[in-house]
């Protein structure tokens, strides 16, 4: 995976999920993480490919936060790291493109 090859929207989505982890105690990055950075993405695609599907981003949103709250937290100064889950969703994404 090569970072260089991202778009600025797909690079700044990816430092809100860390950010989004982060927030919610998370060591491991998930893609639940990144779809959330994703759905909140002000100006992204996303929200606006959800809403010509008539679906609420804000409701999707919810929905992910309520996953995430499920996930086990940590505490102190650990460091993050991409879930292999993750890593596959990035792999998948850079082949696709």
């Amino acid at each position: 995976m090569n970072p260089n090859n991202f778009t600025t929207k797909a690079t700044e989505a990816l430092h809100d999920a860390q950010r989004i982890a982060t927030d919610f105690s998370h060591q491991a990055i998930t893609p639940q993480h990144l779809l959330l950075a994703l759905v909140e993405q002000r100006d992204g695609l996303i929200p606006s490919l959800l809403q010509k599907l008539e679906l609420n981003p804000d409701e999707i949103s919810s929905l992910v936060k309520k996953e995430l709250n499920k996930l086990p937290q940590v505490s102190g100064a650990t460091g993050q790291y991409g879930s292999n889950e993750l890593q596959q969703v990035l792999s998948k994404a850079e082949k696709e493109a």
